[in-house]
C-alpha cells in the first residue's frame, strides 16, 4: 500500500480507498451534532446505506444530552 495509500480518500461506509476524482461527496446529518458534515463515498448505494444506518441509530438511541 505504501505512503500513497494512506493519503487517498476512503469511503466512510466500506473504508476502501477511492480513486482520485471518483469520490462522491455527500452532506450527512450526524445525530447529536449541529449541522451537516461533508463525507466521501465510493457509490450512491453506500450513501443510501450509511444514511439509513445513521437514521436507525438516531431512532434507537435514548434522549438527553448524553445519548
Amino acid at each position: 500500500m505504501g505512503l500513497f495509500g494512506l493519503l487517498k480518500e476512503k469511503c466512510v461506509y466500506c473504508r476502501e480507498p477511492i480513486e482520485k476524482e471518483k469520490e462522491i461527496n455527500a452532506e450527512i446529518k450526524i445525530p447529536g451534532y449541529v449541522g451537516v458534515f461533508k463525507k466521501n463515498f465510493c457509490s450512491q448505494e453506500h450513501i443510501n446505506a450509511y444514511k439509513s444506518e445513521v437514521s436507525t441509530v438516531k431512532k434507537t438511541s435514548g434522549g438527553g444530552c448524553c445519548g
